[in-house]
Order: structure tokens, then sequence, then C-alpha cells
């Protein structure tokens, strides 16, 4: 990967970092781990790619009316159609007792 970098043209804005990181030891290699060695840290990094989907969402935060009720049916349907599949209504804390808001979230487990 280090030198051939053409080849591996996703990593390539890391290549500057790794030659930083070799000018400080003596010895540097890099040596391939098939993921069938590697299911753990696989796992965990797959985890991770897909919690980043939601990192640059925005948190959409609807504040009802206190005399006009809460429909919580509404907004679990905006929250769907915005991208969130586990959308739900619930407050900035799910247990509030009043439900005077609802908040698209995610339901993804990671």
């Amino acid at each position: 990967m280090v030198s051939t970098p053409r080849e591996w043209p996703t990593f390539e804005i890391l290549l500057d970092e790794v030659e930083k990181c070799k000018r400080k030891f003596q010895a540097f290699s890099l040596t391939p781990i098939p993921r069938t060695k590697n299911k753990r840290p696989d796992k965990l990094a797959e985890c991770s790619r897909s919690a980043l989907r939601w990192l640059g969402r925005d948190v959409a935060v609807f504040t009802c009316d206190p005399a006009g009720g809460f429909d919580d049916k509404a907004c679990n349907n905006y929250c769907k159609t915005q991208g969130y599949p586990g959308g739900y209504c619930g407050g900035p804390v799910v247990a509030e007792p009043d439900k005077k808001n609802c908040i698209c979230k995610s339901k993804h487990k990671m």
C-alpha cells in the first residue's frame, strides 16, 4: 500500500500521516491480515463505519403547542421519511412524562 499508493486511492489521504510515522521509527513494516483471521477488529470497524452515516445528520426537534397535544404518529412518520429508520418520539429524555418534543433518532444499536 505504501510502496504503490496509486493502487490504494482510498488511503491516499492517509499516506502523509503514514510517512510522518515511518520517520519516527528505525524499522517499519505493514503486514496484511486476512479478514477471516481478524474477525473481531473487522466487526468493530464495520460497526464504526455504519455509525458514521449518522454523525453528519441534524437532529430534528419538534416542539408542540402545550394546548394542542402531541401527535406521536406524525412525528414518527416524519422522522422515517427523513432517513431515520428508527425514528421515534420521546423528548430529550425518553422518560420525560409530558412528551413536549419529538426527536428523530436512530434506534440502530452499535
